[in-house]
Formats: structure tokens, sequence, C-alpha cells
């Protein structure tokens, strides 16, 4: 009998939308996990958003990932400016 690995889903908050911490977004998206990416500047999240979104490009056109999977990596992540919203978002589910 064939045995299915069953994964839960991690919900993570990352504090930037730098370098770091889009990098950081990318990678746990990755593996799976809902991600929200929180910055008190539109602009930076915007940069980070555009530096992920190329990111996924590169590896799709480096055969990597197919082109869906980057959709679907990209899918997963969430960007926001509002750090009152994202923490009751994340409390109503009960992680902290």
């Amino acid at each position: 009998m064939e045995q299915m690995e069953t994964r839960m889903t991690t919900r993570i908050a990352v504090v930037g939308a730098g370098t770091m911490g889009s990098g950081i977004a990318q990678v746990a998206a990755t593996a799976g996990n809902a991600v929200i990416v929180i910055d008190a500047s539109e602009e930076a999240l915007q940069r980070g958003m555009a530096g992920v979104n190329r990111s996924l490009e590169t590896l799709a056109k480096r055969g990597r990932i197919s082109v869906a999977e980057g959709e679907d990596i990209a899918s997963r992540i969430n960007w926001t400016t509002d750090f009152a919203g994202a923490r009751r978002r994340s409390s109503n589910r009960g992680h902290r």
C-alpha cells in the first residue's frame, strides 16, 4: 500500500519587504507555506513583489520550476502595509 505524506500548511509573517524579506517569503512559499509580507512602505512592497516575480520567472526559464508552479508560489504570498490587520488575521486563526 502506498503511503501519502500529509503536511500542515504553516502561516508565516515576514516583516520587511526588502531583499531579505522578499527572499524569505519566496523560500517559505516555495515550501508550501502561506506567507504575509508586511512593510510600512507601499513602494517597498511593490519592489519586493517585483523581485519575487522576476526570480520565479528566471527559475521557470531555466526549467527549475514550471510557469504554473511559479504562479502557485506567488499566489501563496500576500503583501500588505496593514500591520494591525495582519496581526488580527493571524490571531483569529490561533497563531501568534
